[in-house]
């Protein structure tokens, strides 16, 4: 019998990023199904674009903190420069290890990734050991990322935002996986960000009085959003990697 033989398990993921997780709860017994809450959408080439593309040699620090935030830069990269390479003087510092994964992906290296688990510790880290008055930093986010570490940052040195995705709610979902989701079958539901928490009780119409499933998020802002809109969070993620989330999911699921 495996662990979590049965439980059911909704991920509100977009299905791509959404796979890793899926394949390990599968493997120790779930029942998973995808309802995608958020749609992203990728940023097409512009004069603005084309600007900061064909300057980027004026800087010296990339920034990511998401996947769809390198997917997007080096989607726009190659459609105007025809190619994925970026000045030999411009180093890549990024939040999270799906995320510098992403960023080898298009072979490129990660120079620095965050030393703990939250923005505050990364752009702490940044802050205080890499960047100085001479650094000119390129943040590469999507249009509803925090500019908390840019905050942080451009007290000592210029920093630069460009939004490379739009996050948006989804056209449509499957009806049968919504209707499980809104008559309460699932054990566990699992949330990535608060849009993604946002669009799911849009779409459901559950209040926080008939709620009664149990919630899980990778994040602390994410867990934090859920709160303030009255709804219970019941499994924080420790460590955002996926393996090491999927391992803590099991393991409420198993008691």
């Amino acid at each position: 019998m495996k662990k979590i033989e049965g439980k059911i398990v909704i991920i509100t993921q977009p299905v791509n990023q959404a796979a890793r997780l899926t394949n390990l709860l599968v493997e120790a017994g779930a029942r998973v199904y995808n309802l995608p809450m958020i749609k992203i959408v990728y940023t097409q080439p512009d004069e603005i674009f084309e600007n900061v593309i064909n300057s980027l040699a004026t800087f010296n620090l990339l920034v990511f903190t998401s996947r769809n935030g390198v997917i997007g830069f080096f989607n726009l990269l190659e459609s105007i420069t025809g190619s994925h390479q970026i000045p030999s003087s411009l180093k890549i510092a990024v939040i999270g290890e799906s995320t510098a994964k992403e960023v080898r992906r298009f072979n490129h290296s990660v120079h620095y990734t965050n030393s703990g688990i939250t923005s505050d510790e990364f752009s702490e880290y940044l802050h205080n050991e890499v960047v100085n008055a001479n650094s000119r930093i390129l943040f590469v986010l999507g249009d509803l990322a925090s500019n908390k570490i840019q905050t942080k940052l451009k007290e000592i040195c210029f920093t630069k935002r460009i939004n490379v995705y739009k996050t948006i709610k989804p056209d449509s979902y499957n009806n049968e996986i919504l209707n499980i989701t809104k008559t309460q079958k699932a054990d566990l539901t699992v949330f990535t960000s608060p849009s993604a928490f946002s669009n799911f009780i849009q779409t459901t119409g559950l209040t926080a009085d008939e709620y009664n499933m149990k919630n899980a998020c990778i994040g602390k802002t994410t867990g934090s959003y859920i709160k303030s809109e009255g709804y219970n969070v019941d499994l924080v993620a420790s460590n955002p990697v996926i393996e090491s989330f999927a391992k803590e999911i099991i393991s409420y699921l198993n008691k």
